[in-house]
């Protein structure tokens, strides 16, 4: 739709209709808030507006404390230090004066200040005169504001203020207020526009469709929820999409409590309860289980369990969110309630799928989904998350290396780790490209990558595991403290992916000051891991290090390190690192504020290929 928005001219877009779809929304401006507010006010005002603003048009977003700081130092980043404000001292007169001309003037009226009270209105809007010669419309006097209304709006103005506002319309004023539209769509008004979409997102980039990362319509919305579950998400006690970046903000109670009453008198909200829809529902939730092992667990998990790469919502507690009424019509027809939703019909033409339950009579059917789900916690899980549950996703390597791209507690959001059939594994930190991590024994679960979206993030299952965190450094050095003061990460590390030899083994391939290096990690014969690199250079295109600065390799870290012989070294957690004879490798062992370490400056040759050892 936005590709054709583009291609059609103002006339096309009003004879389509689509002049609505293809306006262009721009944002509030903010103003001057250098000199409205400190960091401190406006963190307190993000917190909590409704504190500072009664009437609740700012709505609370639910931001922690460190996110509205955040917010507050990134709005206010180019704020000056305030000078100290010269002491003087308020004249009575005047402070008598100002407090008139706030009556006088009318401020009073829409603005609250301590001790005042608001005059009743004189004229009202049904018996104003738009063709007076001095309005607020036009030729103001000093004691009247001006509102630089469009001529559109003036006449709107003069043939509605007579008219008594309906239902609908106070429900859409309501909505107006509170800027509902600017996020939802009800009856083909408001909605996203096009030009903020991309900034709506679903945890993890999980393409679920619009449906899944766009607040939901609210069209038949009062036909929908129940008046206590509308209540509750009004409240912001409702977060059922955890998949959604987006916040359903708060706004104060006054402002919302009549809301799930309109709506449902609006929509012509059905009052039939469970019993009047569905009839008698005793013993169907066997059915239910089996008809929800059929299709819907494919999209929804249920009790938080779900199957592999399900991201739906949880249909947990769904019979105290919707009417009966709805739930029955949304099953039989969903296109029909939620345009260009993403759910299938199990009801073609009012046939069922499944047959062979309950006689596939569509209307038991639907009912057995109701008191199951109303039950569910009775009941087990389907059978379907049953099995999956059930099943083991340790990943064992046997014949060869297992590699997996994954998030982990240790080698963080870009880890790579890789599990011999040897019992020897590691992770590898693909972002800063260094070694993270080792240990002995079972590799790991998959559960948490395929099921829970990396929550928590992965652990190993070994219990022999140890710290590395080698790498490469880049400095003018030598071999005393201050010396390991100068001593510099190389620039940015290019991660170029990796390459499995016939044995099924990585080398991971990175840039760095226009080197190449190529790092292969593997197990040895009793248990250690041997890692081989080969640097050369230059990279074609990319810049080398000038001769004067010194390549190194930070072999180990520790509080304290021991060394054994000229070739070995152990740190205090146990953790040994040999260098073979005849390396290029000369290891020292440097103290320093934040620890100790061992390290070795790397010669001036090309390519630059050494090996080492870790055992632990």
């Amino acid at each position: 739709l936005d590709k054709l928005l583009e291609q059609l001219d103002p006339d096309e877009l009003e004879e389509l209709g689509l002049s609505g779809a293809a306006r262009i929304v721009n944002s509030v401006p903010h103003g001057d808030l250098n000199s409205k507010y400190s960091k401190l006010s406006l963190t307190h005002f993000l917190l909590k507006p409704e504190a500072v603003r009664h009437s609740g048009r700012m709505p609370n977003l639910k931001l922690l404390p460190n996110e509205a700081a955040d917010i507050a130092a990134y709005l206010l980043r180019d704020q000056q230090p305030l000078a100290a404000p010269n002491s003087v001292k308020a004249e009575a007169t005047l402070v008598t004066k100002g407090q008139g001309l706030f009556t006088k003037l009318g401020c009073i009226n829409c603005h609250e200040m301590k001790g005042l009270t608001a005059a009743p209105a004189t004229t009202s809007l049904a018996k104003l005169d738009f063709n007076a010669p001095q309005t607020c419309l036009k030729n103001s006097k000093a004691t009247q504001p001006t509102y630089s209304l469009s001529n559109d709006q003036i006449r709107l103005l003069k043939t509605t203020s007579a008219a008594k506002p309906s239902a609908e319309d106070k429900l859409s004023l309501r909505m107006l207020q509170l800027n509902c539209y600017a996020c939802h769509e009800r009856n083909k008004l408001g909605g996203i526009g096009r030009n903020r979409q991309p900034y709506f997102e679903t945890v993890g980039q999980v393409d679920i469709g619009d449906e899944g990362r766009l607040p939901p319509s609210l069209t038949h919305v009062g036909q929908k929820l129940t008046p206590a579950w509308f209540a509750k998400v009004l409240d912001g006690k409702g977060d059922i999409r955890p998949h959604m970046t987006p916040r359903m903000p708060i706004f104060p109670k006054p402002l919302t409590k009549e809301l799930p009453q309109q709506f449902a008198a609006i929509d012509h909200a059905s009052s039939k309860n469970e019993q009047q829809t569905f009839g008698d529902i005793k013993g169907l939730a066997t059915a239910g289980r089996d008809l929800l092992n059929t299709g819907c667990i494919q999209c929804h998990p249920l009790r938080g369990e779900s199957l592999a790469s399900v991201v739906g919502t949880d249909l947990h507690g769904v019979t105290g969110r919707v009417r009966p009424e709805w739930f029955k019509s949304f099953l039989l027809n969903p296109i029909e309630l939620k345009n260009r939703t993403r759910m299938p019909t199990f009801f073609p033409n009012g046939v069922s799928s499944n047959p062979d339950i309950l006689d596939g009579n569509v209307d038991r059917q639907i009912a057995a989904i109701w008191v199951y789900l109303k039950e569910n916690e009775k009941h087990p899980l389907p059978e379907k998350i049953l099995e999956a549950r059930s099943k083991n996703f340790e990943l064992v390597p046997t014949d060869k290396p297992i590699v997996l791209r994954t998030f982990m507690k240790s080698a963080g959001t870009h880890a790579i780790a890789v599990g011999f059939p040897e019992k020897v594994n590691f992770a590898f930190d693909s972002d800063t490209c260094r070694l993270v991590e080792a240990w002995k024994g079972p590799f790991l679960d998959a559960h948490g990558t395929w099921f829970n979206r990396f929550t928590p993030l992965e652990e190993p299952l070994g219990s022999e595991r140890v710290k590395v965190s080698s790498r490469l450094t880049l400095g003018t050095f030598d071999s005393s403290e201050e010396g390991l003061k100068n001593l510099k990460l190389l620039s940015k590390r290019y991660f170029q992916g990796y390459r499995l030899d016939k044995d099924g083994v990585p080398t991971f391939r990175y840039f760095q000051a226009g080197r190449l290096i190529e790092d292969r990690i593997a197990p040895g014969e009793f248990g250690e891991l041997h890692r081989r690199f080969r640097i050369s250079s230059p990279v074609e295109g990319t810049k080398v290090v000038t001769p004067s600065v010194s390549m190194s390799f930070h072999l180990l870290f520790g509080k304290e390190i021991q060394k054994v012989d000229r070739n070995t070294f152990t740190n205090d957690s146990g953790l040994t690192a040999v260098v073979p004879e005849n390396s290029v490798l000369r290891p020292v062992v440097v103290k320093h504020p934040t620890g100790t370490y061992c390290y070795s400056r790397l010669p001036n040759i090309d390519p630059i290929e050494f090996e080492i050892i870790y055992k632990w």
